[in-house]
């Protein structure tokens, strides 16, 4: 038991908390323990006679003044609790916790302010504020969506990210189960991922999810939310929407497949376009030898006509390619637009075709017989996807990518113009959509095609430097956009000739490295009356231009030769004789290498096969420059 003032005053001062008594009336501080003058620095004596808090132990903005209000307070029974920042004697500060009470003894009443140093408490809500803001900040600026869930599985957190994917605002999702928000199917698939993360697991997969319905592709990681003691009280995840990523991944691989495909095309548009100029070579000499009233006149000429289609085919061949450009020229698509809508409304009487052209579309430079073709065979398709009939919506407007979405789509940042062409047909499932492009593929019996229109119209956009993409949904029709870049640029194109048969008196040297171009070309031209050199590489022609480039008045030079190709043969060319005429015959076009050889000076280019007639007219034109 406790039996002296002693006794009570060694209990005052081993006490761990800060204790000071005041004088009810004035607020002086009549008492304070031991711990109170460990952790302010002041002596008993410094203590006694003054308030606490006194105005050297207060930190602004708090006042002597409110801290006897404090006191005044308590007196009239109501104990006071409240925090502020106090200064010691040696200036350093601290966070207390201050607590008064009106106390009675003998009859007179006293205030007892305990205090607590709660700095280290502070500095824990200070930092798990800085915490809380660092997630709110995270969660509020990140991409993905973030959720929460309890073991309810209704949504306790949403992210602004997660409300622009599932579209209500938060306010509307918190509460709710996914069986209020998504079809039955997915909530069967969404239940199958709760119960493996309620049973300890983290589920990290992709997966189609429809929402607001639109089919979206998502990447989720579900991790267990988990108390102390480790008990499972719900679910977090992130969510990432994929759905473009695996959009440009199929543009990507599509890219890929069609540049391996094209460079196959390439290669056999090539070869192919040196036999039909053997034919076509051997087909006009015989002509030219052979009466028109002879049996086999027609039948002749019939062959040439062939010819002449099976080298269209090649062009198709070239397009997919991507180095199918013939005859490229500034062109407003609209005017494209105009011609193929007419040209496809005359035939299709039970398709509507409605447009919305931009009336200042900028130019754009094009092959105009190509980019026909694309619209005609998106047309095609559209009219296959509406057995019934329909309509076609059709729309040009200018747009611009950015660096990060020209960065995509692997373009040049910059202007571009935009054609969109919407059908109301069947649509397509997404397993279509991935085929679309790729060759021979087609959903129609074979009769209505060879699966080659789309993928040709591929390979041409992407020649351009375009993009053609296509949106679809089963049951909800089809569109399919059309970018291609804005031109301000002139543009070399070949003149129109008469193709009437010119002969001559110079002489030509001839360099192929195919002996069949070189015998048909030597044959056209002995024909027409020119002396002839022949070389089967550009190391060959480079030794007999050193020998006769006095004699020799013009070169046919083909572009692609093992060993010295077009280009090194026509520099070395240059090299000897800065004034050399030099007419490029080649399979592919008059772009790439062959655009390099016509802006170093080579005097013109004629594309396989041709005919005598178009050779002797473009020979006399170079010659007599």
């Amino acid at each position: 038991m406790i039996h002296n003032e002693f006794d009570y005053f060694t209990i005052f001062n081993s006490i761990s908390d800060m204790i000071a008594i005041h004088d009810s009336e004035t607020g002086e501080i009549l008492e304070v323990n031991q711990r109170m003058i460990d952790v302010f620095g002041y002596s008993r004596e410094e203590f006694i006679g003054k308030q606490l808090p006194a105005s050297e132990l207060l930190e602004p903005p708090y006042t002597q003044k409110e801290a006897f209000e404090f006191i005044k307070k308590a007196v009239n029974d109501k104990p006071q609790s409240f925090e502020w920042l106090t200064r010691k004697k040696d200036d350093s500060y601290f966070w207390a916790e201050v607590n008064l009470k009106k106390i009675e003894l003998n009859e007179k009443k006293f205030v007892l302010a305990v205090v607590k140093d709660i700095s280290d408490r502070k500095k824990s809500e200070k930092a798990l504020m800085e915490s809380e803001e660092r997630f709110r900040v995270i969660t509020e600026t990140a991409q993905d969506a973030i959720f929460c869930k309890d073991l309810d599985v209704k949504y306790t957190f949403m992210n602004p990210a997660a409300e622009r994917l599932l579209g209500p605002s938060a306010s509307k999702i918190i509460g709710k189960t996914p069986s209020e928000l998504f079809s039955q199917k997915d909530v069967e698939i969404i239940k199958e991922v709760d119960d493996k993360v309620f049973a300890g697991e983290i589920v990290d997969e992709i997966k189609n999810l429809n929402i607001k319905g639109v089919e979206h592709i998502l990447h989720t990681i579900q991790v267990p939310l988990k108390d102390k003691s480790g008990n499972i009280y719900g679910i977090s995840g992130i969510v990432r929407d994929i759905t473009k990523i695996r959009q440009y991944e199929l543009q990507l691989q599509r890219a890929q497949k069609m540049e391996a495909l094209g460079t196959l095309a390439g290669g056999i548009a090539h070869d192919f376009n040196n036999i039909l100029m053997v034919i076509l070579g051997n087909i006009t000499l015989m002509l030219l030898n052979t009466d028109p009233e002879h049996f086999n006149y027609e039948k002749l000429k019939s062959i040439a006509t062939y010819v002449q289609s099976a080298s269209d085919l090649t062009k198709q061949l070239l397009g997919i390619a991507r180095k199918g450009k013939y005859e490229v020229k500034l062109t407003n698509i609209n005017e494209v637009i105009d011609r193929t809508s007419i040209m496809f409304g005359r035939t299709k009487k039970d398709i509507k075709i409605n447009k919305k052209l931009e009336k200042k579309l900028k130019q754009v430079e094009v092959d105009q017989s190509q980019i026909e073709q694309v619209i005609l065979n998106i047309y095609i398709n559209a009219w296959q996807a509406m057995p019934k009939g329909g309509s076609i919506d059709i729309q040009t407007e200018n747009v611009f990518f950015d660096r990060d979405l020209a960065k995509l789509y692997d373009i040049k940042e910059g202007e571009y113009i935009k054609i969109s062409i919407t059908d109301t047909g069947e649509g397509m499932e997404e397993e279509t959509l991935r085929k679309l492009f790729d060759p021979f593929f087609t959903t129609k019996i074979i009769e209505r095609g060879t699966g080659l229109g789309l993928t040709s119209a591929y390979g041409i956009i992407k020649n351009h430097n375009g993009i053609i993409n296509v949106d679809s949904q089963l049951g909800k029709g089809s569109t399919f956009m059309v970018y291609l870049p804005v031109s301000d640029k002139e543009i070399y194109s070949e003149p129109t000739l008469s193709s009437k048969l010119i002969k001559g008196n110079e002489t030509v040297l001839i360099v192929d490295d195919e002996d069949m171009i070189l015998d048909i070309l030597q044959q056209m031209l002995e024909y027409l009356n020119y002396t002839v050199f022949i070389a089967l590489s550009g190391s060959e022609a480079i030794d007999i231009y050193k020998q006769n480039k006095d004699k020799i008045d013009l070169v046919i030079l083909d572009m692609i030769m093992p060993e010295m190709g077009g280009l090194e043969t026509f520099n070395r060319l240059k090299s000897l004789n800065p004034k050399v005429k030099v007419l490029l015959a080649t399979g592919y076009s008059s772009e790439g290498q062959a655009e390099e050889i016509l802006k170093g000076g080579c005097k013109g280019f004629i594309q396989k096969p041709f005919d005598i007639n178009f050779l002797s007219e473009k020979l006399r034109e170079i010659l007599e420059e």
